[in-house]
């Protein structure tokens, strides 16, 4: 009797999807509640991005850390301390960009492919009566080419000696932007209690930083004349770094329904492999007079120099991501979203931080430690966008 009994009650207590309390009714597995299914299908996200992206670590416009004693005069009284005056401390700016994202999911595989792009962010210093400390080792011939005659002793001999390097002028520029493309397959497991889904990925990222450092001097190696160094153009350098990282990827995303709202985090990591292009361009004493100009204390030995130098490093860049994102539905096929984002990199190389300041003329370096090519980079900011389908 109670077997009849149970076969015939209907189940109030369940949704309204379910065909009820029957004995030999295969089970059913959706979940329990009237929250909406994950959708399923192709999906398109355009978000417009308001990003800031770190600048480059400190360091002097001449070499680091170095000082040379000059003369502007024949005795110890015209003797001075010649030290880098002037540092690339840059801000960071926020610039525009965008980020898309098209792809398929099925219920339980799909895949997606994600392309990024910010405008370049630009940071601009200059000033005035800037000194630029070169290293100037001793030659084969036992001569150094920043040294020139200061003038005669108490003798009447002439007296050869370091002269300042000092630009009435040094204008300097650093550009950075950003690019990206990456392709995941992606995995959604069994909606979660309260129609929570999670979606693993995995796949392949390319991460493009594009980074310049420009520098512009007005009468450096003329002396310290102002009138004249301020009116004739005389040496600039530009280096420019191409970090190209590429790497697997694995990330996981985290969808919470809220009524019409849903809220989201999704985190990813990439163990990448930074090939670094560095292109250093440009040219020293450009307005040196030839023989020298003793009254404006020139150097004897230096000559106007141009010099283009390429090299290419190669470093472990791994990324770490986190994006968190509110949603609200439109209709049922259209979303707008808000969120932020912000990511890590590791083994990235900074245009200011790789040159050489030797004389004659400039060279590529590393930088000194791992300030150069082994850099962290950061990038944070707001994304404001919208879905279909997702």
């Amino acid at each position: 009797m109670l077997v009849v009994f149970l076969a015939e009650l209907p189940a109030q207590g369940q949704d309204h999807e379910l065909r009820g309390l029957q004995l030999a009714e295969p089970a059913d597995v959706r979940p329990y509640g009237n929250w909406a299914q994950p959708k399923t299908g192709f999906f398109f996200d355009f978000e417009g991005i308001f990003w800031t992206i770190s600048p480059p670590k400190v360091t002097t416009v001449g070499f680091p850390g170095l000082t040379r004693e000059v003369f502007t005069g024949p005795t110890t009284a015209f003797e001075t301390t010649e030290t880098n005056t002037m540092e690339t401390n840059f801000r960071a700016k926020w610039k525009q960009g965008d980020r898309i994202q098209l792809g398929y999911q099925g219920e339980h595989h799909g895949w997606l492919v994600e392309t990024i792009e910010t405008n370049t962010q630009t940071q601009h210093l200059a000033g005035q009566h800037v000194s630029v400390v070169f290293d100037d080792p001793v030659n084969a011939a036992g001569n150094q080419l920043l040294t020139g005659n200061v003038g005669t002793d108490i003798n009447g001999n002439i007296v050869i000696a370091n002269v300042p390097i000092n630009f009435y002028t040094l204008q300097t520029t650093n550009r950075t932007a950003l690019q990206g493309v990456e392709a995941a397959y992606v995995y959604r497991a069994h909606q979660l209690h309260r129609g929570a889904t999670l979606e693993w990925m995995l796949g392949a990222r390319y991460f493009y930083l594009y980074d310049d450092f420009q520098a512009v001097g007005y009468g450096g190696f003329q002396g310290p004349t102002p009138t004249l160094a301020s009116t004739q153009f005389d040496s600039q350098w530009d280096n420019t770094v191409r970090n190209r990282v590429v790497g697997p990827q694995l990330g996981l995303r985290y969808v919470h329904p809220v009524g019409r709202c849903s809220l989201s985090a999704e985190g990813r990591f990439m163990a990448g492999l930074n090939a670094q292009a560095v292109h250093l361009t440009g040219g020293l004493a450009a307005s040196l007079t030839n023989p020298p100009n003793t009254a404006l204390l020139q150097p004897e030995l230096m000559r106007a120099t141009a010099f283009d130098h390429s090299a290419n490093f190669y470093e472990f860049a791994p990324l770490a991501e986190l994006r968190v994102e509110a949603h609200v539905q439109i209709t049922r096929l259209i979303q707008a979203k808000v969120g932020w984002t912000g990511f890590w990199m590791n083994g990235i190389g900074r245009a200011s931080n790789m040159i050489e300041y030797t004389v004659p003329d400039l060279q590529i370096t590393k930088g000194i430690g791992f300030h150069g090519y082994r850099q962290d980079l950061f990038v944070q900011g707001l994304t404001l966008g919208i879905e279909l389908n997702r």
